[in-house]
């Protein structure tokens, strides 16, 4: 506990929060590459979070960005489900435009 009542000493993320410069290489963590994988949106497995911590923050950043330059001949060709309806394309501008459609 720190001096303060009730008041915890900030944790090592917590003195980061907030703080949009970029990551020194020295402070790149595998801590921080699994935030930047949770903060992204989808997490990632242990693989993926060492994969990311191996590069560079900069790196890091970039192949979650630039995920098109990323190979993707190991996935499965895509599969056309038939639910896509053309109608929906030209979606009404309003809310009760799109409920009376």
């Amino acid at each position: 506990m720190s001096a303060e009542r009730g008041k915890e000493a900030p944790s090592a993320e917590m003195e980061w929060a907030e703080d949009l410069a970029p990551i020194p290489p020295a402070e790149w963590s595998r801590a921080r590459a699994r935030h930047l994988l949770d903060r992204a949106g989808f997490g990632g497995t242990l693989e993926e979070v060492d994969r990311l911590a191996a590069l560079t923050p900069e790196a890091a950043v970039a192949s979650l960005v630039d995920y098109h330059f990323m190979p993707d001949d190991h996935l499965r060709p895509f599969e056309e489900s038939g639910v896509y309806d053309p109608s929906l394309r030209e979606f009404p501008e309003t809310r009760p435009a799109a409920t009376r459609a």
